[in-house]
């Protein structure tokens, strides 16, 4: 009744990668509706979902597994599937689970280890950038190696830094930092900026290191091992709006009523302009080397014990007082091993390159990938001209079909690279200089075997097509869940009403008694309480006079009572006496008090009142609206299981 549920709960809990021994298997086990259902998916989502039934016949996770197709049948005649959003959320989540198949893991890996070995210090460094834009022409590029080396012999010859970056820097935050960039770790800068300091000591210069941002002169000030992380909190008082001195003073005076012991989350709620983290009590987010300005994190990384806050200090934001909340160091290698892998992915850059081009190497072996070298030559003609939209034309010719490269059996013609390079002319509004195109090229070349190898991941790979498919199916399965069942149940329909009005009987109280429990302090009070009841019991008097009597002497409430509608196992009390109307014998001793149990009557099985079960109705109402379902779809579609190829399947 339930089980369909338990398997898509199943699994969306428990998707995870196998290898595709045992789960490749083409052969069709199940045909339902005219739809084939190969052993390798059956094994596969039966893996999946071992551990829940694992010493459970396969018949029953067999016909679990069938309902779950059937309402996914139903799901495409109804024709959720062609839902823009659903293949909208199925292509993107096709796209994450594709990243690790169209990633080379070996090279993934040893940039991972090699951030991760630079992650345990921290660089603090300087730097003078000169530009270059996207596409440079080799006059500019020339032109910009020439000055970045003539800005490091001025640096060499003596002069200071920071006067030099300030004057030559093409960097925005030259004019606040004057080129110090403070400390920073691993996977913050460019991959070959970061490769340089993590190579060299202490006072070296490097010659024009060349970056996606242009050339830059690189002095290394100081390494050390790793701050880890910290968390913070902080008042800042900023300048914006009041002058220096005002701030100050400010800050200043803040500072001494925390030297007396006021509360530091208190003053950042009332008088921090950090508004984002006045109402956390001036709490931050966890943070490392690199993250913030200079000035906040030494002052940050200077607290030794959580509690223990700064001085006032400036930074181009206002003055602040930073508590430290708590420390933590990198944690071990496997722990974030796969978080490194993601941002080395996500960042981009030279690492991504570098994993790209190593992954399309693989494919080039394996699809026998060749190429027209002596058709290349049409463009390293060009020498070092500039090509346009009429060069490219005239540069090719009538060789437009001809095929530049093959891979697999595919072969890629000249001009649909010239339809490419076109496609970046128009792009970037320019002409493009011959000496890129070989760039382009290989970019293209890359840009079509991955592709390739995309478009093909489910044929490749039978456990990705599981992946991508039982996602598709999950939520067909909600959308067309919600349709049939979620959107009938409904507290206020007549048809909920109906269902419980038949069978109401499901949700009764079984034989219970009304009955009355005297609780008294002594024997005395308990017997005279169980004499005066029987009038009560006829109906001459009530529970009140009853109360009235027996309290009279002592002046204060000493016998007390409690009536109510008793079921079995709701009091050890009234399981103790007999289900019969009256006193009889019922005095016992509890403790230091002495009960005594009045039977008014048995009251016969009554069904409950709606409002009390109307959470188990409803849960048994979905239980026969999805029975209802199933049954139709059993009627409704044919299903055949090939019951020998599942007798020889070996999990």
């Amino acid at each position: 009744m339930k089980k369909g549920y338990i398997l898509i709960k199943l699994i969306m809990l428990f998707i995870f990668p196998l290898s595709s021994s045992g789960s490749s298997n083409g052969e069709v086990l199940i045909t339902i509706n005219g739809t084939e259902i190969t052993t390798g998916e059956f094994v596969h989502s039966y893996r999946q979902n071992y551990e829940f039934f694992k010493d459970r016949p396969l018949n029953e996770f067999l016909e679990v597994f069938i309902n779950y197709k059937l309402k996914v049948a139903d799901a495409k005649e109804a024709g959720l599937h062609e839902s823009p959003g659903l293949i909208d959320e199925v292509a993107s989540h096709r796209e994450k689970l594709a990243r690790p198949y169209l990633t080379d893991s070996v090279a993934l890996e040893k940039l991972a280890r090699e951030a991760y070995d630079r992650l345990r210090y921290n660089v603090n460094a300087s730097h003078i950038m000169v530009r270059l834009g996207l596409y440079p022409e080799p006059a500019d590029t020339l032109e910009a190696y020439k000055k970045a080396m003539e800005i490091r012999e001025r640096i060499v010859n003596g002069e200071p830094f920071r006067f030099v970056a300030m004057a030559t820097s093409d960097d925005p935050s030259v004019k606040q930092n004057a080129g110090d960039l403070g400390y920073f770790t691993a996977l913050q800068m460019s991959y070959p900026f970061e490769t340089f300091v993590y190579n060299s000591r202490p006072g070296d210069l490097s010659e024009p290191v060349r970056t996606s941002f242009g050339y830059h002169i690189i002095r290394v000030n100081d390494i050390n091992d790793s701050f880890g992380e910290a968390r913070t909190a902080h008042i800042m008082i900023a300048i914006n709006g009041k002058n220096e001195e005002e701030a100050k003073e400010r800050a200043d005076e803040l500072y001494r009523r925390l030297r007396q012991g006021e509360s530091f989350e208190k003053l950042a709620r009332e008088y921090s302009d950090d508004r984002s983290s006045a109402q956390e009590g001036g709490l931050l987010p966890w943070f490392g080397a690199g993250t913030m300005v200079n000035e906040f994190e030494e002052a940050a990384f200077s607290l030794s014990s959580p509690g223990d806050f700064s001085e006032p200090f400036r930074t181009r934001y206002g003055w602040h007082i930073v508590k430290l909340i708590d420390r933590k160091p990198l944690p071990p290698y496997p722990e974030i091993s796969e978080d490194l892998k993601n941002r080395i992915i996500s960042y981009g850059g030279e690492r991504e390159r570098i994993i790209r081009s190593s992954f399309v190497n693989s494919l080039k072996k394996e699809y026998n990938f060749r190429e027209n070298t002596q058709l290349l030559r049409v463009f390293t003609r060009a020498g070092d001209s500039i090509v346009t939209r009429t060069d490219l034309e005239m540069i090719t010719g009538m060789q437009k079909s001809q095929p530049l490269f093959s891979f697999a059996g595919e072969q890629v013609s000249l001009g649909e690279f010239i339809s490419h390079i076109d496609k970046l002319i128009r792009k970037h509004d320019k002409a493009l200089h011959a000496n890129y195109i070989e760039e382009m090229y290989k970019e293209y070349v890359e840009t079509t075997l991955i592709s390739f190898e995309n478009n093909r991941l489910e044929e490749k790979y039978p456990g990705f097509r599981y992946r991508v498919n039982e996602y598709k199916d999950g939520l067909l399965l909600y959308e067309i869940t919600k349709k049939r069942i979620w959107s009938e149940i409904s507290p206020e329909s007549k048809r909920f009403a109906d269902f419980y009005e038949q069978n109401k009987s499901d949700y009764g109280w079984e034989t219970r008694i009304d009955a009355t429990i005297f609780t008294a302090p002594n024997e005395r009070a308990a017997r005279r309480t169980a004499s005066l009841a029987e009038r009560v019991l006829s109906g001459r008097r009530d529970t009140e006079w009853l109360l009235n009597r027996v309290n009279r002497l002592s002046g204060e409430q000493v016998v007390t009572a409690r009536r109510d509608h008793f079921s079995k196992g709701d009091s050890e009390l009234t399981d103790l006496v007999e289900w019969e109307r009256g006193i009889g014998e019922n005095i016992f001793r509890g403790g230091d008090n002495y009960f005594v149990v009045l039977v008014h009557e048995v009251v016969e099985p009554e069904p409950k009142p709606l409002e009390m079960v109307k959470e188990e109705v409803m849960q048994d109402y979905q239980d026969y609206l999805e029975e209802s379902w199933l049954d139709e779809l059993r009627e409704r579609y044919r299903v055949r299981v090939d019951r020998e190829k599942l007798t020889a399947i070996s999990l």
